[in-house]
């Protein structure tokens, strides 16, 4: 009844059927000794066979039957003895036997030939969850005749088996036995096999794996779901890394994806690069998943604008600290001159006013009976801003001291024109900035807005752009191509552009959606080549201010009084290449081709008037012969001296730049140039006048001296 349930263990004549005689020179298998055995209480053969005693008690004991015999001791045990040799098991390499009984082990004792109760043998049954437990795969070294048997037995279902542990940490233990009960040495069972083909249960031998493991690829799966499969770089909800996906359902950083489509494959074969699946930009979309959490690049985003503003600042005051910093070299040594020049004459004043008290005869010095200085130019640099030439128009803003120079875009993809920046420390060019795509054919900066440019173009268009950050503000669309534009000098919120048919647009900057005032005569449609703003002065013919145009074959001009305009046309004669109106001085210069009444160009220098009604008189002051050829449209301009305003034009029979005084009309000085001039500006640099010349594709800045 204390027998487990189960199959019952097999007889002895089972297990005699298992022994291994030790005659004609068969190998005979021996059981791993584990406990030493007393030398009294070991026969000469047990020593000689390595087999140890059953008996733990006493070698004397009256049950001496249970010990184990030797099948060479010639003992009358026959094969119903009780005595029983122990088979070993062959061990897996990861076993390895401890000094005693494990406590797993159970002893079954077997019926002897009898039956009897009384007589048994002794098995030991491991559990499978023991550590020293391993199912053997092989017995080898074993005879192919020897016939093993396996005793089944009562295995116990564990739900949640231990780890194995190494079997040098398992402590030793040992079974309590009844005193007076012999303890057999039995080694190990191997695993039990399955009942009625019903198999064991894969918890028995499955071991527990450690939940690290599952949370280690929990969270690699994690990371990497969060990071673009091209560049693996963590995906964002903002800027130009954010997430997005293609049609196939893959997703990638957008300017990951967006690069790889454009890039990364050839033309035709465009495909994901995670399936090769065919892709194309239209498929890009934006995904915006609540259980995604990209990361958050907001903030890093806003960062990174302030800073490349703040390196924009810092370079426009480098610019400018540069700029001063040269200026004031310039200066330094232009004044250290003037102060040597100052004491020489000082000391030679000293000494004739010493001579004068002596008596003696004195000569005048060179300070009272000195003669003008004469007038002339010095090149400083000569630019080449276009190797293919177009250029057209110059502009000089002297708030940020940048001389900007209109010329076509030197990029085939974006075929247009813009203007092309200068700097006025070493006058090199610093960047271009696209503009229209045709021509340009005038310019203007705001007289206040610092940043301010308004350009005219052949492509029907006028635009405002901000040069601090080159972008373009708006852009005026109008029937046909422009050739002029300026600024209103009364109202900074208001423009004038001119156009190839004829008419004239005055446009709000606060209101860009169509023009404010249209002027247009429809008996004559030529092309506007010149518009000059003029300022609200009082006894003048322009009280509230105004403007004057200038067309191909006559000029006009428009007196502002409230929100109406009157039109008066000026006796002046055509055909017109270009206007210039200097409100400080109130003077009116037109330049004229050649025509059938004047054989040569000339400049008319008149002064703006008004007669006893309150009209536009424009009496002649002088006249300028600027040669017998005009096939340029050059245009020309001012330079103020100390005492004097210089008119500068283009003489292109003669290849030279002439300086005319307003004052006496004479010719003050003229310099060669190869290149026909198309444009002329000033550049004033604190106080110091420097002259930009602009032919097809070079620039050139002279220095006046007087």
């Amino acid at each position: 009844d204390s027998r487990p349930p189960g199959p019952s263990p097999p007889s002895s004549a089972t297990m005699n059927r298992i022994r291994q005689p030790m005659d004609n020179g068969r190998r005979r298998l021996r059981p791993r000794r584990l406990r030493p055995r007393p030398p009294s209480a070991m026969s000469d053969t047990q020593s000689d066979d390595g087999i140890l005693g059953a008996s733990t008690a006493s070698t004397q004991s009256s049950r001496a039957s249970t010990v184990i015999q030797d099948s060479e001791t010639n003992s009358t045990v026959n094969d119903d003895s009780d005595a029983t040799d122990i088979m070993p098991i062959p061990r897996s390499p990861s076993y390895s036997p401890s000094m005693s009984v494990s406590s797993d082990t159970r002893a079954v004792r077997a019926s002897s030939r009898s039956n009897s109760p009384t007589t048994s043998t002794l098995y030991s049954i491991h559990s499978p969850h023991s550590p020293d437990y391993s199912p053997p795969s092989s017995v080898a070294g074993w005879d192919s005749d020897v016939e093993i048997v396996e005793p089944l037995a009562y295995v116990p279902t564990v739900e949640n088996p231990l780890p194995e542990v190494p079997a040098e940490e398992v402590p030793p233990q040992v079974d309590e036995e009844p005193q007076g009960q012999p303890e057999a040495l039995i080694p190990p069972l191997p695993l039990p096999q399955p009942v009625n083909d019903v198999p064991l249960k894969p918890e028995l031998t499955k071991p527990k794996v450690p939940e690290s493991v599952f949370n280690s690829s929990t969270l690699s799966e994690s990371e990497e779901g969060s990071l673009c499969t091209i560049c693996m770089d963590p995906l964002t909800n903002s800027g130009s890394h954010r997430v997005c996906c293609l049609r196939c359902g893959h997703i990638f950083g957008f300017s990951c994806v967006e690069r790889w489509i454009k890039v990364g494959c050839n033309n035709g074969v465009k495909r994901c690069p995670t399936c090769n699946k065919k892709a194309c930009l239209k498929d890009i979309r934006i995904l915006y998943l609540p259980k995604v959490v990209p990361l958050d690049t907001v903030e890093r985003d806003r960062l990174i604008k302030e800073k490349e503003e703040l390196l924009s600042q810092k370079n426009l005051i480098e610019m400018e600290l540069s700029r001063c910093k040269l200026l004031n070299e310039l200066n330094a040594k232009k004044y250290e001159e003037n102060l040597l020049k100052l004491e020489k004459e000082l000391k030679e004043a000293e000494e004739t006013i010493l001579l004068f008290s002596q008596g003696k005869k004195v000569v005048l010095p060179e300070i009272v009976t000195k003669k003008k200085d004469k007038v002339g130019t010095e090149l400083l640099h000569m630019i080449e801003v276009s190797k293919d030439g177009g250029c057209r128009v110059l502009a000089f803003n002297r708030h940020r001291y940048e001389l900007v120079v209109s010329q076509p875009s030197g990029n085939t993809i974006f075929a247009g024109y813009g203007v092309r920046v200068l700097n006025t420390v070493d006058f090199q060019p610093t960047r271009f900035v696209y503009l229209h795509q045709k021509m340009i054919r005038d310019m203007a900066f705001h007289h206040e807005d610092r940043n301010l440019l308004l350009s005219a173009s052949l492509d029907n268009s006028a635009k405002l752009v901000d040069m601090s950050n080159s972008s373009t503000v708006h852009a005026f669309k109008t029937e046909g191509p422009l050739w002029s534009c300026c600024w209103d000098l009364t109202n900074p919120h208001l423009l004038l552009v001119g156009s190839q048919l004829g008419k004239v647009y005055q446009y709000d900057r606060r209101m860009v959606d169509t023009y404010v005032q249209l002027w247009e005569d429809k008996s004559n449609t030529t092309p506007v080549v010149a518009l000059a703003s003029v300022p609200s002065v009082a006894s003048t013919p322009f009280p509230q201010g105004g403007f004057i145009s200038c067309r191909l074959n006559s000029v006009f001009s428009y007196a502002r009084h409230g929100d109406k305009y009157s039109c008066q046309k000026l006796p002046l004669d055509g055909p017109f290449m270009s206007m210039k109106y200097d409100y400080t001085s109130q003077m009116l210069l037109t330049s004229s081709r050649p025509s059938s009444r004047c054989p040569y160009a000339r400049i008319n220098f008149n002064q703006v008037d008004q007669d006893c009604q309150g009209q536009v008189c424009l009496p002649l002051i002088h006249t300028f012969n600027c040669g017998s050829s005009a096939r340029v449209l050059s245009r020309m301009t001012t330079l103020p001296t100390l005492a004097d305003s210089l008119v500068v034009a283009h003489h292109e029979s003669g290849r030279t730049v002439n300086m005319w005084s307003s004052k006496t009309g004479g010719l003050v000085h003229s310099f060669s140039i190869k290149d026909p001039v198309i444009d002329l500006v000033n550049v004033d640099i604190s106080n110091k006048c420097l002259l930009a010349t602009l032919s097809d594709k070079k620039v050139g800045v002279y220095k006046f001296t007087a």
